[in-house]
Order: C-alpha cells, then sequence, then structure tokens
C-alpha cells in the first residue's frame, strides 16, 4: 500500500497535490474533492461547490485524513479512497456533470440573501 507523504492546498488554483511515498503525485480541484466526499454516501447531487476551499486536513489514525472545507463540511478519505478519485478523476467528473444537468443544478455558489 502506498502512503500519502506530504499534501500541498493550492488556494489560488483551488487545488489539492500530495505525494505518494513512491514520489508519484496527484492533483484534484477541491470542487471534486468536496463533491465526492458526499457522493459515494449518498444518491442526492451535492450542487453549488464550484468556489469550495479546502481550509484544513487533519491525519485521522490509520482511516485516513479529515478535510474540512469552508463550507463547514468535513469528511474522512482513506488512502484507497483518495487514490480512487484519483485513478477514475475523468470517468466521475463526467458522471457528476451529467447528473447536475439532470437535476437542473449548477456548480456555481449560490448567495443566500436575507431582508433585515
Amino acid at each position: 500500500m502506498l502512503t500519502i507523504t506530504r499534501f500541498v492546498i493550492h488556494q489560488k488554483l483551488q487545488q489539492l497535490a500530495w505525494q505518494f511515498s513512491s514520489n508519484e503525485s496527484c492533483q484534484l480541484p477541491f470542487e471534486y474533492l468536496r463533491v465526492y466526499s458526499s457522493q459515494r454516501t449518498s444518491k442526492t447531487v451535492v450542487a453549488h461547490k464550484k468556489s469550495v476551499r479546502l481550509i484544513n486536513i487533519d491525519l485521522v489514525g490509520k482511516h485516513g485524513f479529515r478535510f474540512t472545507f469552508d463550507d463547514q463540511h468535513s469528511a474522512i478519505y482513506s488512502f484507497d479512497y483518495l487514490g480512487e478519485l484519483y485513478r477514475n478523476y475523468q470517468a466521475y467528473w463526467s458522471e457528476y456533470l451529467a447528473q447536475l444537468q439532470q437535476a437542473g443544478q449548477s456548480r456555481e455558489a449560490m448567495i443566500d440573501i436575507k431582508q433585515l
């Protein structure tokens, strides 16, 4: 099993990069990581996450890493699941975009306006 030796959060690119013990590296968008944190357990399409930011990563023992996003969502990503997300990026992303379109949803962030 490969282990992750380093994470780099690229806020300007809105991407997370990581390096494995084999020196292989990966990079994925925050939006994709956020969407697929819930996608695996829920059939509800997660929309409006285009501008989401990854703000923290914590090691959770043998279980993997807890990613915390600026929309107050956090989820645990195992080493295997991160590898799966990387290997299947093109297929999963295409599937997600099709699901969004079918549900009539958008990637764009929503602004919640409240009258005072």
